[in-house]
């Protein structure tokens, strides 16, 4: 009775959150009876919870997960196949926490991913994704959802979207770090896509060491849709040595693999940054200097850090290619809040109620603009670039109140996203709209 009065509820948050969100992704998420579950999870029990994959890939249903984590140490890969309907349902302990799907990696990076959705209709709700060899999660199929889904922590993309119309709502993508110590490059954005006409619906993503939303393709007629979601702190080198949480007052963060390196490496590294004394002279990286390896990084020429990239990596210039972005934050990232990298597309766009502040450059975006209103602009190293005349932004009138409150819904998600819980509509939908 326990177990089916939780999935009873699990059914109910799934058909309440499909009619609560934006008409965009409305009825989008899907709801199960308690006929369709094929497995609950209750211990870290990684053959059981494989077991259970293999059913969901025959024949489709849901696999509810009742327990704080399960660590997948045998199984490097959790693929989702075919194109039944059903995924994968995290129930909320007692103490508030959601589970965890803990791949537990070790450093080298890999050419898979954490989990593979390699079909359509598929779903991930309630859980998290992290410590994955690569990306955290990766999409191959069309028309699938994620929500409330948290992805962390991964030696690669907190989400990787290669294919189209998938819809995400209320998902997380931090502390993701693949660097290249070859070439001292990073690659790992929160979201990553490469496909066309997905939707990002309250998404937020921050302190990735590239890019926080990074679109890189798109076809002659695709749409790409930002929608109340927020990218702040990407592109940061000092987050993966530990400087920008010292420098914070915070504790140091051991679950980044670059600490955990640095701890192995240096057995003082710990002890000093606690007793106020960072230093990293003695600390190496997969067998390199990480003194010289931060310094080689810290150029701007071999980091990235956008916000939004809006972007893909062709030339074309017809006005079917559709851009959505409305109330919509980007602030403190390396490189640019809003940007087009190509500066060469002249897509059509709507971008309403936006707002972006202390980048290297708020917004750089050389497209035609269906609509353009009510979207802020303060802070930034360079001036913004438009190729519309008349195209202006506004600033508050007081911008250093305007972000302390943006900084306190910040500090809200993160707060409860380290806790492994999600911020129930805890967005910076009210603060845009404050502004004056």
């Amino acid at each position: 009775m326990k177990y089916l009065n939780r999935i009873y509820t699990i059914i109910i948050i799934v058909i309440a959150l499909a009619l609560f969100s934006c008409k965009n992704v409305e009825n989008s998420l899907i709801s199960f009876s308690k006929d369709d579950t094929i497995a609950v999870i209750t211990s870290d029990n990684e053959i059981e919870f494989m077991n259970a994959i293999a059913i969901l890939n025959k024949k489709g249903g849901t696999i509810v997960i009742d327990t704080p984590v399960i660590s997948l140490k045998k199984n490097n890969i959790v693929r989702i196949n075919d194109d039944f309907p059903g995924g994968i349902v995290g129930t909320m302990q007692e103490n508030g926490e959601y589970p965890r799907l803990d791949f537990s990696y070790k450093y080298l990076k890999k050419d898979f991913s954490g989990i593979e959705i390699n079909d359509s209709n598929k779903f991930l709700k309630n859980i998290i994704i992290e410590h994955t060899p690569y990306d955290g999660i990766s999409i191959y199929g069309d028309n699938n959802t994620l929500d409330h889904v948290i992805s962390r922590y991964n030696y690669g993309a907190g989400f990787a979207v290669y294919r189209d119309y998938n819809k995400f709502y209320y998902c997380y993508a931090y502390r993701n770090c693949d660097f290249d110590l070859a070439a001292y490059h990073s690659y790992a954005d929160g979201f990553k896509i490469e496909g066309d006409n997905n939707i990002f619906n309250y998404c937020f993503s921050w302190d990735n060491s590239n890019m926080g939303f990074n679109f890189k393709r798109s076809s002659n007629s695709s749409e790409l849709s930002y929608l109340h979601s927020g990218s702040w702190n990407n592109g940061n080198i000092n987050v993966f040595t530990g400087k920008y949480d010292y420098d914070n007052g915070r504790p140091l963060d051991k679950k980044l693999w670059t600490i955990k390196q640095f701890v192995e490496s240096d057995p003082n590294f710990s002890n000093n940054y606690y007793n106020k004394n960072y230093s990293i002279d003695n600390a190496h990286i997969e067998g390199h200097s990480a003194k010289n390896w931060t310094s080689k990084l810290q150029s701007k020429t071999t980091l990235e850090g956008n916000g939004f990239t809006l972007g893909g990596s062709n030339r074309y210039q017809g006005i079917e290619v559709k851009r959505n972005i409305l109330y919509c934050i980007a602030f403190e990232n390396k490189d640019g809040g809003f940007v087009d990298i190509y500066d060469h597309h002249r897509y059509n766009t709507n971008m309403t109620n936006c707002v972006s502040f202390n980048n290297d450059i708020n917004y750089r975006l050389p497209f035609t603009f269906s609509k353009w209103s009510d979207n802020w602009s303060w802070g930034s190293k360079n001036n913004d670039k438009f190729n519309n005349n008349g195209i202006t932004t506004k600033k508050p009138s007081n911008t250093n109140s305007a972000e302390r409150i943006i900084n306190s819904v910040r500090d809200q998600i993160i707060k409860s996203v380290f806790a492994n819980m999600f911020p129930e509509n805890v967005n910076f939908d009210s603060v845009i709209s404050s502004l004056k």
